[in-house]
């Protein structure tokens, strides 16, 4: 028998998709759009893959393949972890990071 006044434990709310299609929208999504539309300068295209990973690749440079990042939520601010390849520890090092900062770099390396 289960313990008297003891509730059931439930995921809590940021727990799995529901069963949710990949595309319908999330806080992470919605926050993302908001960055892109008053970033003059982003020069991204993201397209999301799954929950919290997006390919991302620059609009002027179709020639290479888009790369892989993780965006998620600490402390309310959106971060970013590029995904590292076999000779590329990634941006940032491999960490996390603001998504400013990483629209920005990727926005502007064509320039280099």
């Amino acid at each position: 028998p289960a313990s008297a006044g003891v509730a059931p434990r439930t995921p809590s709310r940021g727990a799995g998709h529901g069963g949710r299609a990949s595309s319908a929208k999330d806080e992470i999504d919605l926050r993302l759009d908001e960055l892109i539309e008053r970033s003059a300068d982003c020069r991204l295209e993201f397209r999301k893959l799954n929950r919290s990973w997006y390919a991302v690749q620059h609009v002027d440079d179709k020639s290479r393949p888009p790369r892989n990042v993780e965006i998620t939520l600490v402390n309310r601010k959106l971060m970013a972890r590029l995904e590292p390849t076999t000779t590329d520890k990634g941006w940032n090092n491999g960490k996390l990071g603001p998504v400013e900062r990483f629209v920005t770099h990727f926005s502007k390396s064509l320039d280099n």
